[in-house]
């Protein structure tokens, strides 16, 4: 199982939600649901995920970062976002290998939720 999958797995369980059912909510088959938590299929799109968190009432962060980790990349959907938006997701994209610790937490609390975290 991949590191996805498998906490896919303990988060739905974890909210005492069936595969079907999470499967209906992304208009998805369970068989597939289930490839994906066994790791034989890729980690679900960043939008599945959020819908997810969403529908499971829970922080699709570890999510999402478990998929990135797996995939090797950050999916950003920038369809319905400024042209502004896409230029400093750009340029956080190009800098982000050379941001210091200080830099990431000032860029986190921008972009934390409110209310936590």
């Amino acid at each position: 199982m991949g590191k996805f999958g498998t906490l896919l797995r303990q988060v739905r369980s974890g909210a005492g939600v069936s595969m079907g059912k999470v499967a209906r909510h992304l208009d998805m088959r369970v068989s597939h649901l289930s490839d994906v938590e066994l790791g034989r299929r890729a980690p679900l799109s960043t939008d599945r995920i959020r819908k997810v968190g969403d529908f499971l009432d829970v922080d699709a962060t570890p999510l999402l970062i478990a998929a990135a980790e797996e995939k090797g990349v950050f999916e950003l959907n920038t369809q319905n976002v400024s042209p502004r938006a896409r230029q400093v997701v750009a340029a956080l994209a190009r800098e982000l290998p050379d941001l210091n610790e200080l830099q990431l937490e000032r860029i986190e609390e921008i972009v934390r939720p409110k209310g936590g975290g």
